[in-house]
C-alpha cells in the first residue's frame, strides 16, 4: 500500500481504508500513517463539501423570524383598563380563533364578528384593535441584508408562512424584502396551516424543491418538527445571530 496509491485510491476506498486501520498489519505499515491520515481527512473534507452542495434552498418562516409580531405592546399602546386588556387579549390574539385570520377562509368581517361574539363587552374596542393590528408587525433591521447575502452565496430563498390575506395587505411596507427572494408560500393561498405537512408539499411542488436540499428556519418547535419529518434540515429560531451560525454550520460555512 504505497502512499501515493492509498491517497490516490481513498475515496473509492473508503471502507477498505478504514478495515486496513482496524487490521494487525497496520503498525507494520507505519511508515505510510501520514498518507493514511491525510487520505482520511480528505475524505471526510470532501463529505462535508457534498453535504455542503445538498442545500441549494433557505425557507424561512415570516413572523418573529423576518419580522416583529408585538400584539403585546401593540395591545398595551391602546391603554385600556387592565382587565379590558386581558379580556380582548384572551378573545382574539390568544385564541385559537386567531388561526382563522391566517388560514384564508374566511372574510374580514366574518372573523371580527367572532373575536366580538366571544368577548361582547368590549365589541367596540375589539373592533378597533382588529383594524389596525397590522401596525403590531414590523421587518426586522436585520431582514434584507440577511437574505442579500444569501442569495450572493448562491442559494436560492424562499418564504414559508402562517400569514392572511388582509394582514399582507396591511403589512405590505414591511414585507418588502420578499421582492428579494424566489417566491413562496403563505398559508392564506393554500387555505392550510403549518404545521400540516400540506402546506409544505404546496412550497415543494411549487418551486420544484426538493426537501434534502433545503433548510428550513422557523420560530415555533411544532412547524420545525413538520418540516423534518418531510426531510428538510432545519433550525429552530431564537434570534438572529444564533440563527445564522447554525445556519453557516449545516452549509459548512
Amino acid at each position: 500500500f504505497p502512499p501515493a496509491s492509498i491517497e490516490r485510491n481513498a475515496s473509492g476506498n473508503w471502507d477498505v481504508l478504514q478495515s486496513l486501520q482496524k487490521t494487525e498489519m497496520f503498525p507494520l505499515i507505519h511508515l505510510c500513517a501520514p498518507a493514511v491520515d491525510f487520505a482520511v481527512r480528505s475524505v471526510r473534507f470532501m463529505r462535508s463539501k457534498e453535504v455542503n452542495s445538498m442545500i441549494k434552498n433557505i425557507v424561512f418562516d415570516i413572523g418573529k423570524v423576518l419580522v416583529r409580531f408585538d400584539w403585546e405592546d401593540y395591545l398595551a399602546s391602546f391603554q385600556f383598563p387592565e382587565e379590558e386588556t386581558t379580556a380582548i387579549a384572551k378573545a382574539m390574539f390568544l385564541s385559537s380563533n386567531w388561526n382563522l385570520v391566517d388560514e384564508g377562509r374566511l372574510s374580514y368581517e366574518e372573523i371580527e364578528q367572532i373575536f366580538v361574539d366571544s368577548c361582547p363587552a368590549y365589541a367596540d374596542n375589539i373592533r378597533l384593535v382588529f383594524a389596525h393590528f397590522g401596525d403590531c408587525i414590523t421587518r426586522f433591521p436585520y431582514t434584507r441584508h440577511w437574505i442579500s447575502s444569501l442569495k450572493q452565496q448562491g442559494y436560492q430563498v424562499y418564504y414559508l408562512s402562517n400569514y392572511g390575506d388582509f394582514t399582507c395587505q396591511y403589512t405590505r411596507k414591511d414585507l418588502d424584502f420578499c421582492d428579494l427572494m424566489d417566491g413562496g408560500v403563505m398559508s392564506y393561498e393554500v387555505k392550510c396551516l403549518k404545521p400540516d405537512p400540506v402546506i409544505y408539499q404546496s412550497l415543494f411542488e411549487k418551486y420544484h424543491l426538493k426537501p434534502e436540499e433545503c433548510v428550513f428556519i422557523d420560530d415555533n418547535a411544532a412547524n420545525i418538527d413538520a418540516a423534518k419529518k418531510l426531510g428538510m434540515k432545519t433550525i429552530l429560531f431564537q434570534d438572529y445571530f444564533k440563527a445564522q451560525k447554525q445556519l453557516n454550520v449545516l452549509c459548512n460555512k
